[in-house]
């Protein structure tokens, strides 16, 4: 059958986490530290950014995607609305501009770690038939490329939609 139950894929789920725990806490670290470290210091913020915040602030308060009955991006919305629930669940939907930046890198951020969790999982799945120190080796490696890519780098420390359209 192609369809598992329940059950198997949580003992599936398990028997990785027994198995290969070094390198998924490896993976996780190297994803933190290469989209985490100087978030806040880096000095520089984009138009992007401060329009996407204070649309996702304005969402946050108001609960509307639009401005005077005319969309405000053509971008999808829930990137908008994870972001206002955000937001709101920090304290941040009426913080100043620069503060709601902040708030809104972190959770960037965060979904950045993701991607190149998720992009590391995509690599060990795809080598079933490599060694297992072989297949942890290139996952490790996968990995440690991901997170200290420049252009993820950049885009996933950003209050901008690429972190969440990668996830």
């Amino acid at each position: 059958y192609l369809v598992r139950s329940v059950e198997e894929r949580v003992g599936t789920c398990r028997a990785f986490m027994r198995r290969e725990w070094a390198l998924a806490l490896f993976c996780t670290c190297v994803a933190a530290i290469g989209l985490l470290y100087n978030l806040f210091g880096d000095p520089d913020m984009l138009y992007d950014e401060a329009a996407y915040t204070w649309t996702v602030t304005q969402v946050a308060q108001t609960g509307h995607l639009v401005l005077a009955n005319q969309p405000l991006f053509v971008h999808p919305p829930l990137m908008f609305l994870v972001e206002a629930a955000w937001l709101r669940l920090t304290g941040y939907a009426t913080a100043p501009m620069p503060s709601a930046i902040d708030a809104a890198r972190l959770l960037s951020a965060s979904v950045g770690t993701a991607d190149v969790l998720l992009v590391a999982a995509m690599a060990y799945r795809l080598t079933p038939h490599a060694k297992p120190v072989s297949r942890r080796v290139l996952t490790g490696v996968d990995a440690v490329f991901t997170a200290l890519d420049p252009v993820l780098v950049r885009y996933d420390r950003q209050d901008v939609i690429e972190p969440f359209a990668l996830f």
